[in-house]
């Protein structure tokens, strides 16, 4: 009885719901979206002042090295222009040079090591008491550079008792210009950095100083960033995303004051030249790291944001659902009378509906009647006429049916039309549709069947009655005469064939299928 008027309250409530929920949401969501808009430019920002500290980082670094080079160079320089004045093929030209060196060289603090040779390979001031197998191929490979190529300067890595070194080497040449030795002067370039500056940058994974051919000359990592292992990096390339930035791939770097500054997922590298030298500076940064702190401050007003918004709306509703209350309770007695009507309309509904359905069905069996049927028919044929589908009728008929009424009675002869028509459906299931035709007769509707078809149906039909009787003593079969339909034929013709067809099963001793 209340059902409809409570779908009424309904839709009045929903009403309320676009009123206090949908539009306070709607201005909500633009609020929050410029907030979003508004966040993600500040971030923008903060990502470009990160980028901007890290080109100034690597700027630093990059002049503090040249620096240190520079005045390596000048020493080297210094001792080229004294060995241009001296005679090294003699012992005495050879013991002044030694004392050059310990008098101007030796002592530089920022030195680990000096080494002459000369163009022969052999040694006319070394700093190492025993040359290790490293030095000794370093040695041949930078004297090969200089006396096989020319080159008078050169910087190369070297790596010895896990330690990185660079190697700055020069051409000493005598007052004709003669190559006379080759002067080696082993600096551990790792000194370059200091690690405690550098790990309070916020971000900072690694910075690596390397050649145009990405091979490192040095190396310091943040192990709380970076998961790079400083032993086994032996080129740029190593570094995860350093292959897509620097001097090895500059395609999509921007050139900020000679600093090469390339953004990739996540990762922020700048490289810069040292000035005067083939050599690199390279930052990188973690983005995420470098901007946990900002990234916390923005969830966290977003989720403010999002609880302001969340309680308004909770008041918003609950201000529509008393206003929806209000309007209820005002109408609820035209609602409820409303709802009766309506229900009394539907309980006429269903009688005629149910009066309707009573019609079609037969009363003792539950099958459709013969009007039904005659509709189905109808339905059928027009289908048939309007698409190439075809379908088939079984009319059957009980045998020696009207010995059992007058035997049995006619209860039991209900009870065995009972009994038959519920084998004939469940053998029939979904495959067509059993009707009462009158009396003792039965028709089946065989919709998409054709005649090869229906006679198997019909004889699957047939065999199951016989097969499960009603009981010991009352045996009853069934005599069939199966039809398809012809196009242009009417029911009132498919039935007279189908019915010739069963007088045919009866004339041939009953119990058949035609």
């Amino acid at each position: 009885m209340r059902k409809p008027a409570t779908s009424g309250s309904q839709h009045r409530l929903k009403i309320q719901f676009h009123r206090f929920l949908v539009f306070p949401l709607v201005l909500w969501l633009v609020f929050l979206s410029v907030v979003v808009i508004f966040m993600m430019e500040q971030r923008d920002f903060a990502i470009n002042d990160l980028q901007t500290r890290t080109q100034l980082q690597a700027g630093l670094l990059a002049e503090k090295i040249a620096g240190k080079l520079n005045t390596l160079e000048l020493l080297l320089l210094m001792l080229e222009d004294r060995a241009s004045t001296l005679d090294l093929s003699t012992f005495s030209g050879e013991l002044e040079l030694n004392d050059y060196i310990r008098s101007n060289l030796y002592l530089y603090g920022g030195m680990d090591g000096i080494c002459v040779i000369d163009p022969a390979g052999n040694k006319l001031f070394t700093t190492y008491y025993m040359d290790s197998p490293a030095l000794v191929t370093m040695r041949e490979s930078v004297l090969a550079m200089h006396v096989d190529q020319g080159i008078t300067f050169a910087t190369n890595p070297f790596w010895q008792a896990r330690s990185r070194n660079l190697v700055l080497s020069r051409s000493l040449l005598n007052a004709d210009d003669v190559l006379v030795a080759v002067v080696m002067v082993l600096v551990k370039s790792d000194s370059f950095f200091n690690g405690y500056e550098l790990a309070q940058v916020a971000g900072l994974a690694e910075v690596v100083l390397y050649d145009q051919k990405g091979e490192v000359y040095a190396l310091w990592v943040n192990a709380a960033n970076s998961s790079v292992d400083p032993a086994s990096l032996d080129n740029l390339g190593d570094i995860p995303g350093c292959t897509e930035s620097g001097s090895l791939s500059i395609d999509d770097t921007k050139i900020v004051g000679g600093s090469h500054t390339t953004s990739f997922k996540d990762n922020l590298m700048c490289s810069m030249q040292l000035e005067g030298y083939p050599l690199y500076v390279g930052v990188r940064s973690l983005v995420p790291v470098a901007m946990q702190l900002w990234d916390l401050s923005a969830r966290l007003n977003l989720v403010i944001i999002c609880g302001v918004i969340l309680i308004s709306l909770i008041v918003s509703l609950r201000l529509g659902y008393q206003t929806a209350m209000k309007d209820y309770l005002r109408k609820e007695m035209v609602d409820t009378l409303e709802a009766r009507v309506e229900t009394r309309t539907l309980e006429l509904h269903k009688a005629v509906s149910d009066l309707e359905r009573l019609s079609e069905l037969d009363s003792l069996t539950g099958v459709y009647t013969r009007r039904k049927l005659n509709v189905l028919l109808e339905q059928e044929i027009d289908r048939s006429n309007r698409s190439p589908s075809v379908f088939s009728i079984i009319v059957m008929d009980l045998d020696n049916f009207k010995l059992v009424n007058d035997t049995y009675g006619h209860l039991v002869g209900d009870e065995v039309l009972k009994h038959i028509v519920k084998l004939l459906e469940e053998r029939i299931g979904e495959s067509g549709v059993l009707c009462r035709w009158g009396g003792d007769e039965l028709l089946v509707l065989l919709p998409g069947s054709g005649l090869d078809k229906s006679l198997v149906i019909a004889e699957s039909l047939r065999s199951v009655v016989q097969e499960y009787p009603y009981s010991p003593g009352i045996v009853v079969t069934l005599s069939m005469g199966v039809a398809q339909f012809l196009a242009g034929e009417s029911v009132t013709g498919l039935i007279r064939r189908a019915d010739n067809a069963l007088y045919r099963a009866k004339t041939a001793g009953r119990n058949k299928v035609f």
